[in-house]
């Protein structure tokens, strides 16, 4: 499990993610009828969205959990 605490952290295991499941920039963009510009300009938001990740992983084959962890 990872705490995220800012969206480049969440941005890097993305990208991580594409890399683990040999899936470029690219090919996402194809799947998504963009352009890997659009991609690349999505993952560079300062406030990436739910939808935003959401669109890009299920294109990659990722479903998303989430964890809610209370602080002690």
């Amino acid at each position: 499990m990872f705490i995220f605490e800012n969206n480049t952290q969440l941005t890097k295991e993305i990208k991580k993610a594409l890399i683990d499941c040999d899936v470029t920039q690219a090919e996402i963009a194809d799947k998504l009828g963009v352009t890997r510009q659009s991609i690349q300009k999505t993952l560079n938001k300062k406030q990436l969205s739910f939808d935003d990740v959401k669109r890009l992983l299920d294109a990659a084959g990722y479903d998303i959990g989430v964890e809610f962890i209370r602080r002690s």
